[in-house]
């Protein structure tokens, strides 16, 4: 009852800046676990897909303010995944020229090839022995296609995840460094095209940073300062 409320009275404003509008079907949810956008329909538009305990929806960019629902896909049922997955990036994974999107969960990424009209095939799987506590996007190995770094504080991790360019992902290399950790930070901090790693850490009672130098194979030299 009270959402008619407030509609009619917002409408009631002349003067108000921005309008609300919806369309014949409303898609919503108790929960929003992730989301993601990108021009999926391939209108021209900046469309958004976002997750829903199973299910992943896809809604189409009007370009004025506007969002229409237009696919669903049960992406729990197409993984056979117990528990439901992230979706944590939109990139063309295989250089078909559609936005894929990309799931991850307990070290397990799923890639789901998208067909350009906002629908994406069955999600396929790649194992990785890794235990997420969040991914960067980062194309660090310069070929043009999206990788990641995933970033376990925990277990003071650090691994780089490579694009295969068709779907799937591989580890490139791995940093280790202290369980012990503050927060971390990536960049080519020295200008040569390799992506170092810096941590904040404690150490007998005293904050440390600490960066670790990549030699461009994944092999790293650490500076601490103080």
């Amino acid at each position: 009852m009270l959402l008619p409320l407030l509609l009619a009275a917002a409408a009631a404003i002349p003067a108000c800046p921005r309008s609300f509008e919806t369309v014949d079907r409303i898609v919503s949810g108790v929960s929003v676990g992730s989301a993601v956008y990108g021009d999926f329909n391939e209108d021209g538009r900046t469309d958004v897909a976002y997750t829903t305990g199973d299910d992943t929806f896809v809604l189409a960019g009007r370009g004025n303010g506007v969002f229409e629902p237009i696919s669903r896909t049960d992406v729990t049922r197409l993984m056979r995944a117990p528990v439901a997955s992230s979706v944590v990036a939109a990139t063309d994974t295989n250089n078909d020229r559609h936005l894929d999107l990309v799931y991850v969960r307990a070290g397990i990424v799923w890639t789901a090839f998208g067909r350009g009209d906002a629908t994406f095939e069955t999600p396929r799987e790649t194992r990785l022995a890794l235990s997420s506590d969040g991914w960067l996007q980062l194309d660090f190995d310069h070929d043009g296609l999206l990788d990641f770094v995933d970033m376990n504080g925990a277990a003071g991790e650090v691994t780089f995840i490579r694009s295969a360019g068709d779907g799937r992902f591989v580890e490139a290399g791995r940093y280790k460094t202290s369980p012990i950790l503050q927060s971390f930070a990536i960049g080519d901090f020295d200008g040569d095209g390799a992506v170092d790693i810096a941590d904040m850490r404690f150490e007998s009672d005293v904050v440390r940073l600490v960066v670790a130098w990549n030699d461009g194979a994944y092999h790293f030299t650490t500076t601490s300062f103080p």
